[in-house]
């Protein structure tokens, strides 16, 4: 989806567009909305794009983890161990989590550049002390995983979840103008990232702004 169109982009993107004739004038109320001038065609192709990618990635991400757990353990990279722990975390228990917190440290140990290994392990500190799994306290894990977090960012400038989990961090620690400030970037990155507008509420419902947190229901 990156770089030069792909041929069934191209065909898309050529049914999608149409000139008027003189012989068929459509009134206004009747032209397809898919039909657009040549001058929109580019929008037309990032709008394709952006939705193929939404529909897309669940099946991606889910076949990744599939495939990761297949590995023998002793043959990850920093990927299949990535994959891995988020596999682990998703089970959300006292033993599961646990091997979250040992699988994402070894992806960085894999690779010390790969931003996903101090994502994972910030949301695995954060679920273990909210959901009592050890003993470390919520203040503990909310100052560790605020730093995995801007650890990864640098890391990945293009890493929206890294973002929004920082907003989150800094939120909890009552930092609402600065938890607005990461999930507006990760939504200016991943417009449709659902994580990121239900922080956007809540910074913007404790910043006192009940109503635009709410939204409209189908305003995403």
């Amino acid at each position: 989806m990156y770089g030069t169109p792909s041929t069934a982009s191209c065909i898309c993107l050529a049914c999608a567009w149409r000139p008027a004739t003189p012989h068929e004038p459509d009134p206004p109320s009747r032209r397809d909305p898919r039909r657009r001038d040549l001058a929109d065609i580019f929008e037309l192709q990032d709008e394709i794009t952006e939705a193929v990618t939404i529909a897309v990635a669940p099946a991606i991400a889910d076949a990744e983890l599939r495939r990761a757990m297949r590995k023998p353990p002793g043959s990850l990279n920093a990927w299949a161990a990535h994959q891995r722990g988020l596999w682990h975390l998703g089970k959300y228990s006292v033993e599961d989590n646990g091997l979250a917190e040992k699988l994402f440290p070894q992806a960085v140990d894999l690779d010390p550049a790969f931003a996903g290994g101090y994502r994972g392990l910030a949301y695995a500190q954060i679920q273990a002390a909210v959901g009592g799994f050890h003993t470390g306290g919520l203040p503990k894990a909310q100052s560790s995983a605020k730093a995995l977090a801007r650890r990864a960012i640098p890391l990945d400038g293009a890493d929206a979840e890294a973002r929004t989990f920082l907003g989150e961090v800094l939120l909890y620690r009552g930092d609402r103008e600065g938890a607005l400030a990461e999930v507006e970037r990760a939504l200016a990155m991943t417009p449709n990232l659902a994580g990121a507008h239900g922080w956007r509420g809540a910074a913007l419902i404790f910043s006192g702004l009940s109503k635009e947190g709410r939204g409209r229901p189908d305003e995403h």
